[in-house]
């Protein structure tokens, strides 16, 4: 080993990377660093969390969740408010420059943004380069998206087997999207909610109007630390059958508190602000982050937000106004269906339950609706759908085998 490689400083002078280039035997977490790297970062007060959480990560080679709650603990801490502060003056300054509306909005639980970034720890977080929680704005637009697809979708009457299509559809060229559009029979509402979607959105011809901000906290907390526990790891990686003497797996990872407001901010790219394009971006932006949520997990309740507590626009500089109701999605009307019953095995694809049959067709499972516990992935079972004229279908029965 060069005299130069990294060294494991604080190693044991009988581990491997503590022969060779002089690691050392004192106490305290082993850093897999430049020992010089180590001990200026010892000796200093290290202000931004997410610094720490990308860069000065202990060797996870032993004990590996004791260390990754010992990491953890070192980055949970609220980070430099003063740096949050400069940002957040900033990002409203921008705001402002750009006439963007902008509007608040609470966590109603605990929030995961980046669960599934790459790291030493293996579990992620969105750390803002200034060390506090945030959410990027192309994550941002793609709420606003998804909400205003299923408002599409139910004003066009067609349900989640055919959302696919429909997203496709909405980004092609005018001259196909109008020739594909029509085959929907759409109503002059959704003809007219189309029309917005792809001028807010954009297409694959033209960039969207609407120009989304990173969402970025409006206070300086710490963070929480919290646990999934998988109890059937073999399982899920397809060795063995479920039992219950498989041993539980605890993994702890970071998560923003319940109550904590953040600060979104919609413009719009051309000239003079659209009011009805950018009012209409925020109402989809708003519906999305209450009833779809953002971030990881969910489906388990996380990264849901909560009512909405002002909302200005860029221009305006006396007292807030209320945020209006968003309007109410319309109901889709009910259709002649035929029932069927099939057999197939549980999956789970981003953490969504589907059955997936032995011809490979899939049928999304709504636990709560069927009244039920979820059932692990490979689960062999028995389930009744309805399916409809326009091809759509229901799950309304699950049994295992």
């Amino acid at each position: 080993m060069s005299p130069n490689a990294p060294q494991r400083h604080g190693s044991p002078p009988n581990h491997p990377a503590g022969q060779g280039g002089g690691g050392n035997s004192s106490p305290g977490p082993e850093y897999p660093l430049p020992k010089e790297t180590v001990a200026v970062f010892k000796n200093t007060r290290v202000s931004n969390p997410g610094l720490i959480f990308e860069r000065y990560i202990p060797c996870m080679t032993e004990d590996k969740e004791n260390r990754r709650r010992q990491a953890l603990n070192a980055v949970k801490t609220a980070p430099d408010s003063s740096a949050l502060h400069a940002v957040y003056t900033r990002w409203q300054a921008l705001a402002e420059a750009c006439k963007a509306k902008t509007l608040t909005l609470k966590t109603d639980w605990r929030f995961i943004p980046g669960l599934g970034r790459k790291t030493a720890l293996e579990i992620g977080f969105g750390f803002h380069r200034y060390g506090f929680p945030y959410l990027p704005a192309s994550s941002v637009k793609g709420i606003a998206r998804t909400w205003a697809l299923f408002e599409l979708a139910s004003l066009l009457e067609i349900g989640e087997g055919k959302l696919y299509d429909l997203d496709r559809t909405m980004e092609k060229e005018e001259g196909e999207f109008q020739k594909a559009f029509e085959a929907y029979k759409p109503s002059d509402k959704a003809r007219e909610q189309a029309k917005s979607f792809r001028l807010v959105f954009g297409t694959l011809e033209q960039a969207g109007g609407a120009v989304f901000f990173d969402a970025i906290p409006t206070s300086a907390f710490p963070l929480d630390i919290d646990i999934m526990n998988p109890h059937y790891a073999p399982y899920y990686q397809g060795k063995e059958p479920p039992g219950d003497w498989h041993n539980p797996t605890p993994i702890t990872f970071l998560a923003v508190p319940a109550n904590k407001e953040f600060a979104f901010a919609v413009a719009w790219r051309r000239g003079a602000p659209h009011a009805n394009l950018l009012e209409q971006a925020c109402a989809w932006l708003k519906n999305g982050l209450r009833d779809l949520g953002a971030g990881a997990k969910t489906s388990a309740g996380y990264g849901y937000f909560g009512d909405t507590s002002v909302e200005k626009s860029g221009k305006e500089t006396g007292q807030d106004k209320p945020v209006p109701p968003a309007p109410p999605v319309p109901p889709v009307a009910p259709r002649p269906s035929t029932r069927h019953t099939a057999t197939g095995t549980v999956r789970y694809e981003n953490e969504k339950p589907y059955v997936r049959t032995p011809d490979e067709k899939k049928y999304r499972l709504d636990w709560k609706a069927l009244g039920m516990q979820s059932l692990p992935a490979k689960t062999p079972v028995e389930f009744e759908f309805e399916e409809y004229e326009d091809g759509t279908y229901k799950v309304v029965r699950v049994t295992k085998k």
